[in-house]
């Protein structure tokens, strides 16, 4: 008979399961991305206070000072979908466990870097970052050489939100160029290649 697995990699199992699905949920061109709240797993803990705040999902360790602020980095520049989450957030973290949460960006090399700061922090719960389906997912195909283990090196907290991805295009120019449709829209690239732009948030996005 299997051992089931020990509390904190079923989570991260769960985790994967998740991404997984967020990756391949979608259709008509709608696709959705996770965001999650983790921090540096190792054998230190949160205190009891941040314990309370994660639904009891990890033990309680010592008491912590009440003036030590706590960071949630954010591995994107300001203004994006995770940097608006992870502000709406941290407020309501704050009053609720009568902490300072505060919101550091660390953007670069689509969410690598601010996860990797998270990664190679104390493993006290006092440094938490807002993963994504992109530093904890597509990163690992874009990149040789990972500078921190998604898995190993974090344990996760909760889903924050699941975020809809839009495909859109200037309805002038589908209408003059009759797409109408995803598969239209594919068609078209293919025989012409070459003639359309695309914007996006940029790699390692969702």
């Amino acid at each position: 008979m299997r051992r089931a697995l020990p509390r904190r990699q079923s989570l991260q199992a769960s985790l994967l399961l998740i991404i997984g699905q967020a990756l391949t949920r979608g259709h008509s061109g709608f696709t959705r991305h996770c965001v999650i709240l983790l921090h540096r797993s190792g054998t230190v803990t949160p205190c009891r206070c941040f314990r309370d705040a994660i639904f009891s999902l990890l033990p309680a360790a010592p008491g912590c000072p009440p003036s030590r602020r706590r960071r949630i980095v954010v591995p994107f520049p300001p203004g994006g979908t995770t940097d608006i989450l992870a502000r709406a957030l941290a407020p309501e973290l704050g009053r609720a466990f009568g902490q300072t949460f505060i919101v550091d960006n660390k953007p670069g090399a689509g969410g690598n870097v601010g996860a990797d700061l998270v990664a190679k922090s104390p493993p006290d719960g006092y440094t938490l970052l807002m993963g994504t389906v992109g530093t904890h997912g597509i990163n690992q195909s874009l990149f040789p050489k990972m500078p921190y283990d998604p898995i190993k090196d974090f344990a996760p907290i909760t889903l924050v939100a699941g975020v809809p991805n839009v495909l859109v295009m200037n309805p002038a120019k589908a209408e003059a160029l009759k797409i109408n449709s995803v598969p239209d829209l594919i068609r078209y690239a293919k025989a012409n290649p070459g003639k359309l732009n695309m914007a996006s948030s940029g790699n390692g996005t969702s």
